[in-house]
């Protein structure tokens, strides 16, 4: 995705910095089937407030997962962010990620989710959705093996 704020069209990289920047989009896509995103930054005060379709799309196979920040007054309140192979989600501005739905499938290794100030994940939904190992799980080993 192609976004003005981002004057160098950084590949993979989206940013809502303004004051209600992207939050009278329909939807926000951040990465697509061709392109990885690596980088999802919603700074601006409300810059996606209530937007009910944000995708981050990540190809595992790059091996470079996405961030995804929230660092701006109720900059992702109300909105509903779906992702996949996400480094960190990090909800940093005041009321960032209040009452929004967030759900990240697979997430990368050493995943880490931040809820930093005041309301930051208040009355918010966040799910993370982890695969099986390829070839299953193994039963046979007990806990602490």
């Amino acid at each position: 995705s192609v976004n003005p704020n981002n004057p160098n069209n950084v590949p993979g990289q989206l940013t809502c910095n303004a004051a209600n920047d992207c939050c009278l989009c329909q939807s926000i896509h951040c990465g697509d089937s061709g392109s990885s995103c690596t980088s999802l930054t919603l700074s601006g005060e409300k810059s996606a407030f209530g937007v009910q379709d944000i995708n981050v799309v990540v190809d595992p196979a790059s091996g470079t997962p996405a961030a995804i920040t929230c660092s701006g007054l109720e900059s992702c309140r109300l909105a509903s962010i779906r992702g996949n192979y996400i480094s960190s989600l990090s909800c940093i501005g005041r009321f960032g990620c209040a009452q929004s739905e967030i759900v990240i499938n697979n997430p990368a290794p050493g995943f880490a989710l931040e809820c930093g100030v005041t309301a930051a994940c208040e009355d918010s939904r966040i799910t993370l959705n982890f695969l099986p190992p390829a070839g299953g799980c193994d039963r046979t080993q007990q806990a602490g093996d």
